[in-house]
Order: structure tokens, then C-alpha cells, then sequence
């Protein structure tokens, strides 16, 4: 794996810097696209595609039998999580004797967070900036872009159930990353005639980048039911080529005890 960035990733990190309240006071600020022009105006083969993975908390769930957002909108219609059968519906039903990894219910996620809904009409942002500084670096979003009729595939977004564990989740990773590596390749042969292999670059917030991490070291194998750790094989790693991790508590995180 490759810790430097290229340009078009340079600016990238810069924007998302700019944008989260980390700049200078002063109102003028380099132009950064004058210098990075050509590589922020790039779509074509000769960039990693992307794959975004957002915090707890910052994947869209939806209740697959009413299509009712369970998590990601507050306000008029909406579920809430204060009350009883909001809470049974946020929950994970348990099972007596069944491991964590099997229990399931009617719940699925619906990609990353970009806004929350608080009113019809009204909403505040979580992860679209992130997404907007990507698109400014040539990295389209697909999710966005399919729903607007367009195509592309430089920037995917891998939303989960943050309400499993991140072994559970890597797994899932790892069938999203060997769907999405299919699907560029085709693309790259189709648009430019091109067979070479495709690795990805990641950009994990917060537990997004724990996760991507426990893919990286362990690939999609599961936590040892004795409770030790996993072999470490990097099997997920032979997919990436680079990590961006923003705000991840690799150190631990005294909030989760």
C-alpha cells in the first residue's frame, strides 16, 4: 500500500479541511483548483476509484417491509427513537444461543448519511460536503449520480448497519468491493479498452476507518469464537492501494466504554 497522495486526492483532503471549519479565519485562500486543474477535472482510467465509508451513526436505515426511515430523518412521520417501539425498532431482536452475526431483522441500510432530515423541507448536512470536496477532485458519486440518470464510476459509497460488528461489516465490504471491482473493469474495458487490474482508494470517517482497517488486516474472516484475534493474511489489502482515515480512534475511544 501507498501512503502518498496523488493531486487529485491532495486537494481533496484540503477541501474537506476548508470545509470542516479547520481554516484560517481569513477569507481569502489559495486557489487550489488553479493549481490542481487537470487533475480535479479527471474522470477517465488513471484514477483509483473511491469508496466512502461514513461513522456510527452515519449510515441511512430503512425499514425494508414499510420503506419507513428508521435512522437519518427526524420530525413529521418519521420514527421516534424516544418512545418504546422506536427503540424495539432501532434494536437488533436477540436470540438465546444465536451469535451476534446472525441475528437480523426487516432493517437495511441505505447508503451514507449526506443530509439528515429534521422537517419536510428542511435539513442539515453530514456527509455531503465530504461527497461535494470528492466530486470537486474528479470522484463522482455513483449513489448521487444514478438518481439524477447520469453514470459514473469513480466514487462509491459504502453505507452499512452500524448496529453490527465491524467483522460483520468487512465481510460485507469485502462483497461490495469484489461487486464494484467487476463493475469498473467492465466500465474501463467498455469507455477506453483498458484490462488492467483495479484497486481502490478508501476515505473511512470515524469507525468507517475501523472498519476499513480490520478489512484490510483480515479480509472478510470472522472474530475467533475464543475471542483472540483473527490471522493477520492484509488479504483485503491486495484490493486497496490507498486509506484515508479522518477522526478514526485507532488508539481506542473512552466514549465507547
Amino acid at each position: 500500500m501507498k501512503y502518498l497522495l496523488t493531486p487529485a486526492l491532495f486537494i481533496v483532503v484540503c477541501l474537506l479541511h476548508l470545509s470542516s471549519g479547520c481554516a484560517p479565519t481569513s477569507k481569502s485562500h489559495p486557489d487550489l483548483l488553479m493549481h490542481y486543474e487537470e487533475a480535479a477535472a479527471s474522470h477517465g482510467q488513471r484514477i483509483n476509484p473511491i469508496i466512502v465509508i461514513p461513522g456510527i451513526l452515519g449510515s441511512r436505515l430503512v425499514d425494508e417491509t414499510s420503506g419507513k426511515m428508521v435512522w437519518g430523518s427526524y420530525g413529521i412521520g418519521s420514527i421516534n427513537h424516544s418512545s418504546a417501539k422506536g427503540k424495539r425498532t432501532m434494536a437488533i431482536p436477540m436470540k438465546q444461543g444465536h451469535p451476534l452475526s446472525s441475528l437480523t431483522d426487516g432493517v437495511v441500510q441505505d447508503g451514507a448519511l449526506d443530509r439528515l432530515t429534521l422537517n419536510p423541507g428542511f435539513s442539515v448536512s453530514a456527509y455531503s460536503k465530504l461527497l461535494q470536496a470528492l466530486a470537486v477532485g474528479g470522484y463522482r458519486d455513483q449513489q448521487i449520480l444514478e438518481k439524477k440518470g447520469a453514470e459514473h464510476f469513480t466514487c462509491f459509497q459504502f453505507g452499512y448497519d452500524w448496529r453490527l460488528s465491524n467483522a460483520d461489516n468487512a465481510a460485507r465490504l469485502a462483497d461490495f468491493i469484489e461487486e464494484k471491482k467487476a463493475y469498473v473493469k467492465k466500465e474501463n474495458f467498455r469507455r477506453y479498452g483498458n484490462r488492467d487490474e483495479v484497486k481502490f482508494d478508501i476515505v473511512a470517517h470515524s469507525m468507517g476507518g475501523l472498519l476499513a482497517r480490520y478489512y484490510l488486516m483480515y479480509g472478510r474472516a470472522p472474530v475467533p469464537s475464543d475471542g483472540s484475534s483473527p490471522k493477520v493474511t492484509w488479504a483485503g489489502a491486495q484490493h486497496v492501494d490507498r486509506l484515508i482515515q479522518l477522526g478514526t480512534p485507532n488508539g481506542g475511544s473512552a466514549e465507547a466504554i
